[in-house]
């Protein structure tokens, strides 16, 4: 054998005799967790209402689907001035990351600039909040596509929403397409994995914006808002885009949110944690209303 390729052989050697020998399991010991509610309604004026309700676990717990950590047993109640109902469990299948989703569901549609109460009764403690339909409407002008923009995250895609901001600020505004998918042309989870379930099947995708914009700085001016999309698509795919106009609780709920993941994604951002908010200290989640313009055609052009 040649001289170099024994140094060689001899080098790898040594290295692998110091790597195992660095190597050492470390015992973390299980610290006391004191689970909380994590709770999300959104309500707009025709739709029946729906809240999420579940409950966090540890980092390393093994629980992490939606039916182990629905919060199953609460009692919900939403009331306005016209009443009161008790919300049911109810759950629907998602298609695209096959398991089911788990909420309460009322049958009342809601009202037009009412104020509305959710309540949860959980494990002896009662939560409530409260949110008022009075979000005004904002319609799209246009929708548009720019193949490539640059964003706190790197580079993308972008859908382009067009629309006239209306005078008065407070409006905080959030991005709403729906189109059909099949699975098997749908890229899934962070490993680009193939959607396992209804691979011959048309389904119906709702895909809603990460980020809510706020009006703060474009008050009664034209805005533009550029949102890069979650999910594969095809050229000649057909979305329906439409315009959330959120409450400013939902607003700082999700803003919490949004910076939390950057923070994690990006070392030089200070780490944001959620702070509790409507519900009280020992609860995550937010209770808001909000109003959807008409949708818009929208056809992907690559």
């Amino acid at each position: 054998m040649h001289l170099s390729k024994i140094k060689y052989l001899l080098t790898t050697s040594v290295l692998m005799t110091m790597v195992a020998a660095c190597t050492k399991d470390v015992s973390i010991p299980v610290q006391p967790y004191d689970s909380k509610l994590s709770i999300q309604c959104l309500i707009t004026p025709g739709n029946t209402p729906r809240a999420y309700i579940y409950r966090s676990v540890p980092f390393f717990d093994a629980n992490v689907l939606p039916a182990d950590l629905f919060a199953g047993n609460a009692t919900v109640t939403m009331s306005s001035t016209d009443g009161s109902e008790t919300l049911l469990r109810d759950s629907s299948w998602n298609a695209f990351r096959c398991y089911y989703e788990y909420f309460f569901s009322g049958q009342t549609p809601v009202q037009a600039n009412k104020t509305y109460t959710l309540s949860i009764l959980y494990d002896g403690e009662t939560y409530s909040a409260t949110a008022v339909t009075d979000r005004r409407t904002v319609q799209l002008d246009s929708v548009t596509y720019v193949p490539k923009f640059k964003d706190l995250y790197g580079e993308h895609e972008g859908i382009v929403l067009h629309f006239k901001d209306p005078a008065g600020k407070g409006d905080y505004y959030r991005f709403d397409m729906g189109r059909t998918f099949t699975p098997i042309d749908t890229l899934f989870g962070p490993n680009k994995e193939v959607s396992p379930c209804a691979l011959d099947k048309t389904n119906w995708l709702q895909e809603i914006g990460r980020t809510i914009y706020p009006d703060k700085d474009i008050d009664g001016e034209t805005f533009t808002i550029t949102v890069e999309p979650t999910y594969k698509h095809k050229l000649g795919q057909i979305g329906y885009v439409r315009l959330q106009t959120m409450d400013k609780a939902a607003y700082d709920f999700y803003d919490q949110f949004d910076r939390q993941k950057l923070s994690q994604t990006n070392p030089f951002v200070e780490p944001v944690f959620i702070l509790p908010g409507q519900f009280g200290s020992n609860v995550f989640g937010v209770f808001g209303a909000y109003a959807v313009s008409d949708s818009l055609r929208f056809e992907y052009p690559e």
